[in-house]
């Protein structure tokens, strides 16, 4: 067990020497933050001794007393919730993790939404960010942080559906929603109003009756669809321009793209190839044989 001075109680069985440090990390930029909450709490301990020992000289109100409880309650809710992200993140980051270039003022912030959060889905997305952001540090900004505190499970659980049709072109997360009405789509809970949720939230920009294009700028492009790589070369010579259909990632929606952890769908690989090349008859698209293939 890991217990700094911070009054933060791990478990450290499973974590690595990394994750240690991650720990250590956290605490040390967190203390901000929760010295004054620890301060407050241990004023509390003392004031509810005081009660104890002058009870029987002082009449203290049954409101007063149910006010410190509640108190007492919220701020061990939040401890709970504190840790368990923690911990989530300690057992899974990896040995080439930043740990000692997180920035204070990014943790602090973090830490201020994610306290409040006690279902396990959002606190391993949470865990995600910072596992993302010690490892490469910059990765999420403070206004993706504002954003994922403001969604709830629903919000995540739609966002990693959507996730599903996305590829990575060009080292660009890049969504392929290029028919909405599509069973491909609707059959993992994607429509019109699910998009328009999405982009509501703030993860998506979606134009129902219109085209988005994405100038590559290059002949050639890489891309990959999970562990699936491929190649777009231009027949013509000229830079590749892009008709992904009619939805994209925001920024934000590009950071929590890494961290979502959207399955592969095997349908939809072929689906997306099929309709790129009938779209986009600019480009050629070969796929980059792998390890797997020439084994398979």
């Amino acid at each position: 067990m890991l217990d700094v001075n911070l009054n933060v109680d791990i478990n450290t069985s499973g974590i690595s020497d990394v994750g240690i440090k991650l720990i250590e990390s956290i605490t040390r930029a967190c203390s901000i933050l929760y010295e004054p909450k620890h301060a407050v709490r241990m004023a509390e301990s003392e004031a509810k001794i005081a009660i104890i020992k002058e009870q029987s000289k002082i009449e203290i109100s049954d409101i007063k007393l149910r006010g410190l409880e509640r108190l007492l309650r919220s701020e061990e809710r939040k401890q709970r919730n504190i840790e368990k992200t923690i911990r989530l993140a300690a057992v899974n980051i990896p040995i080439n993790a930043k740990v000692n270039d997180l920035d204070e003022d990014w943790t602090y912030h973090l830490f201020n939404h994610c306290e409040l959060v006690s279902d396990e889905l959002m606190q391993s997305l949470w865990a995600n960010i910072l596992i993302g952001e010690a490892t490469n540090p910059g990765s999420f900004s403070k206004r993706t942080i504002n954003q994922v505190a403001s969604m709830d499970k629903r919000d995540a659980e739609l966002f990693t559906s959507v996730c599903q049709f996305a590829w990575v072109i060009d080292d660009e997360p890049t969504l392929l929603v290029l028919d909405d009405y599509d069973p491909i789509y609707s059959e993992k809970g994607i429509s019109p109003s699910t998009l328009n949720h999405l982009s509501s939230i703030g993860l998506i920009q979606f134009k129902q009756s219109a085209q988005y294009y994405l100038d590559i700028s290059k002949n050639t492009v890489t891309a990959n669809y999970f562990e699936h790589k491929f190649t777009f070369d231009s027949k013509n010579h000229k830079p590749i321009i892009l008709h992904p259909g009619i939805a994209i990632f925001t920024e934000v929606g590009k950071q929590l793209f890494k961290v979502c952890g959207a399955q592969f769908n095997n349908e939809f690989i072929k689906y997306s190839i099929e309709l790129l090349a009938r779209k986009n008859n600019s480009f050629h698209i070969s796929k980059i044989s792998t390890e797997d293939d020439t084994q398979s």
